[in-house]
């Protein structure tokens, strides 16, 4: 049955996407998975033809099966389904940039936290919270406080948008972080990106013969069985 569904899969040209990095998160861990299984059954097949049975001694499966197990177990399936970069990475040892702008982002969150206690109380209500406003189909306001308009706030509070009833401020320290928030938004899609890259890279120069020889054997099993 594997075998059958296999015959629908054109490994070659799987392996090359992955060789020229032109497969995106979920295709890479749709072809791994096809690679994978293809090299389960290359590995346990018995062959009877003495030049198949040394394409399949000479097909890296079970080495190949491994590295594929261990390159998955350090991303999320459910980010690279929907093709999230920022998400995708799940091991911090494989990607400590990655995993350094995060830390450094959640960092800010704990601030923007510090931030609300501390407004909760200058306006001597414990139950204020953050707000936001979409503005547009991809932008947001973040981190606004909203107010009746005739609420009495510190002077220097930027109001940053108002309707008949209510008016939506920023903190000085507010603006503050969310700059930052923003600087490290932006080092994290560079750091993912390079990481996606360099991942593709080392996969595909390190296993790039293993694919094409499992492939190979998988075609010869094919022939055998057809």
């Amino acid at each position: 049955r594997v075998l059958k569904r296999l015959k629908r899969v054109d490994l070659e040209r799987a392996a090359e996407r992955v060789v020229h990095g032109r497969c995106d998160p979920r295709e890479f861990v749709t072809i791994l998975g096809e690679f994978a299984a293809a090299a389960a059954v290359v590995a346990g097949a018995k062959f009877v033809s003495p030049l198949l049975a040394k394409m399949a001694n000479d097909a890296p499966g079970q080495a190949l099966a491994q590295a594929i197990r261990d390159l998955l177990a350090g991303l999320s399936r459910s980010k690279a389904a929907t093709n999230d970069l920022g998400g995708l990475f799940v091991d911090p040892a494989s990607y400590p940039e990655v995993f350094a702008i995060k830390s450094e982002t959640e960092a800010i969150h704990h601030a923007f936290s510090e931030e609300l206690a501390e407004i909760r109380t200058a306006l001597k209500n414990p139950s204020i919270k953050f707000r936001s406003l979409r503005t547009g189909p991809t932008s947001m306001l973040e981190y606004l406080i909203e107010l009746p308009r005739a609420a009495a706030v510190p002077r220097e509070w930027n109001e940053v948008s108002s309707t008949q009833r209510l008016a939506r401020y920023v903190t000085p320290r507010t603006e503050e972080l969310l700059d930052q928030l923003a600087r490290r938004r932006e080092e994290l899609a560079l750091a993912t990106k390079q990481a996606w890259k360099q991942l593709l890279l080392g996969f595909s120069g390190a296993q790039r013969s293993a694919m094409h020889a499992v492939s190979r054997a998988l075609a010869g099993l094919d022939a055998l069985h057809a």
